[in-house]
């Protein structure tokens, strides 16, 4: 029979945010790369000044996409931490409800 998750939901929230820092941090050094992106485009020029732009843009729209798949997994597990601590919740009242005198 398989084992659901045993833990605390407030460790799932605790990864949550560790790993919204972390994308967070990842967010911003694209920022930094956007500047970077900028400060080239003037200083190298023709085929070569192209071929960056189009590299850097490609990195920055695909670090884009990554961050938004982070952004979806903080968003599931936030979802997941909610919903396990509503479930736990729940089934403590079920228990609760009956008086047991051992």
């Amino acid at each position: 029979m398989p084992i659901g998750y045993t833990g605390d939901p407030s460790e799932i929230n605790a990864v949550a945010k560790k790993f919204f820092t972390h994308a967070d941090t990842f967010k911003n050094h694209m920022g930094i790369l956007e500047g970077i992106k900028m400060e080239y485009a003037p200083a190298v020029q023709g085929a070569t000044g192209n071929a960056i732009q189009q590299a850097m843009q490609g990195a920055l729209d695909k670090g884009g996409k990554l961050h938004a798949t982070f952004m979806e997994i903080v968003d599931a597990l936030n979802t997941s931490g909610a919903t396990f601590d509503s479930q736990d919740q729940e089934n403590a009242s079920q228990v609760n409800k009956y008086n047991l005198n051992f």
